[in-house]
């Protein structure tokens, strides 16, 4: 036959923890997907390639009666024999009735066959451990190998009709298996169409409420400009509030950092969204610092006093948890600056009714960060003292932190 062809759409639901992939097949008469999932239970926080955890992927095993595979992390972590009759996850979650994380994927409809194996690469397993999806996939067929504790590489078959077909692939999250399950579960009952239309009718309202300027009249432009804002919406983790700089988890960028977030906070304010950016406001004020002394590594790369006053500083990054992020230095003076202009500013954007309890909340933070940074101003030159910025690995004192650092002062003189 000719050449195979693969088209694929990606989105997720709106309302659910729920990745839906639709695969357009032509020139195949059978689809593979495998996945190496490893759910873990701590942030993720390499610092470069953001290596998962040692404990990161528990096991992963093959449920016959809904056509899934569960990845899993429990919080109790013990290990035991299939049952008869296999692995349901109402058996799992009898076995951990404690949780964790289950991620539970699969097809819109029963797989034709199954593999759950050992993730070989770059990992050292036993030699006799069965082989993982993707390498069990070369020849054409899946072995059926039930469960796997360790790193899994796991695999589902489906035979398409006529060299064709869409084939769907539900990824679903869950603190239970059922959890997890339930989702997939009723993503097949409600059918690709309607799952399809209810998150376009999610967005499209979402986009109907933005705020572009009336002048601007080059399509291009307010196309780019419409998609930019809904990525910040989509980067708000929908817990804690928090704007990652991005989604991506390898390389490691999905963090809140505080420097880059206030621009995204001020598109947020000027696109009709300051609903959000309290939410993000109120984020950042519970992670600034408030010890009294700290000791920074960092600043013994310069030969400096490694012991500093944290308070009123804010980390270079944050995990959505608001546990400090990636970044190794004790703080960023342009990161504290922009912080505290970037509260002061929100406020005309906030209701009038609410503007008083704001600004008295904001207040405190503002202030603490202004003394925080007057330990770096050198009054006596009328320049800065040196300082982590711009993620140097060094302090320095340039234009980058005295501009940021000018406008916080100004901002706080303000307020």
């Amino acid at each position: 036959s000719g050449p195979a062809s693969l088209e694929v759409t990606d989105w997720i639901d709106p309302e659910w923890d729920l990745l839906i992939r639709v695969h357009k097949v032509e020139g195949a008469s059978r689809f593979f997907y495998h996945s190496t999932f490893a759910p873990s239970l701590k942030p993720i926080k390499g610092l470069f390639i953001s290596p998962d955890p040692k404990d990161a992927g528990f096991a992963a095993v093959y449920c016959p009666a809904d056509g899934l595979i569960i990845h899993f992390c429990p919080r109790r972590r013990r290990w035991g024999p299939i049952p008869e009759g296999g692995w349901t996850p109402e058996k799992l979650d009898r076995f951990y009735p404690e949780g964790g994380v289950f991620l539970a994927w699969g097809f819109d409809s029963m797989p034709s066959s199954f593999q759950v194996g050992a993730d070989r690469a770059g990992r050292k397993v036993p030699q006799n451990a069965p082989p993982g999806g993707r390498l069990d996939a070369e020849d054409g067929l899946l072995q059926g190998n039930q469960a796997f504790r360790g790193p899994v590489d796991s695999a589902l078959s489906i035979d398409l009709p006529e060299l064709r077909g869409t084939v769907t692939v539900f990824i679903a999250l869950g603190s239970t298996a059922t959890e997890a399950v339930s989702l997939i579960r009723r993503a097949r009952e409600i059918g690709i169409e309607a799952l399809a239309r209810k998150a376009e009718q999610a967005w499209e309202k979402v986009g109907r409420k933005i705020f572009l300027p009336p002048a601007e009249k080059d399509q291009t432009i307010l196309r780019v400009a419409k998609r930019s804002v809904l990525s910040l919406i989509m980067g708000q983790d929908k817990s804690s509030g928090a704007v990652v700089a991005s989604l991506s988890r390898q390389p490691p960028y999905h963090f809140d950092f505080p420097r880059d977030s206030a621009f995204f906070d001020l598109g947020l304010d000027v696109a009709g969204f300051p609903e959000r950016v309290d939410r993000h406001s109120d984020f950042l004020m519970k992670v600034q610092m408030k010890g009294k002394i700290a000791f920074g590594w960092m600043w013994l790369v310069s030969l400096r006093w490694p012991f500093y006053r944290p308070e009123g500083h804010f980390k270079a990054n944050y995990s959505t948890d608001g546990s400090p992020g990636s970044m190794p230095h004790p703080f960023e003076i342009d990161s504290t600056g922009l912080t505290i202009w970037n509260l002061w500013r929100h406020e005309a954007f906030v209701p009038e009714e609410k503007r008083e309890s704001y600004r008295r909340k904001a207040w405190e933070v503002i202030e603490r960060g202004t003394k925080a940074l007057m330990d770096y101003v050198d009054l006596r030159t009328g320049w800065l003292r040196p300082a982590f910025e711009d993620d140097a690995s060094r302090p320095s004192a340039t234009f980058h932190g005295a501009s940021s650092t000018l406008t916080a002062l100004m901002a706080a003189a303000d307020a």
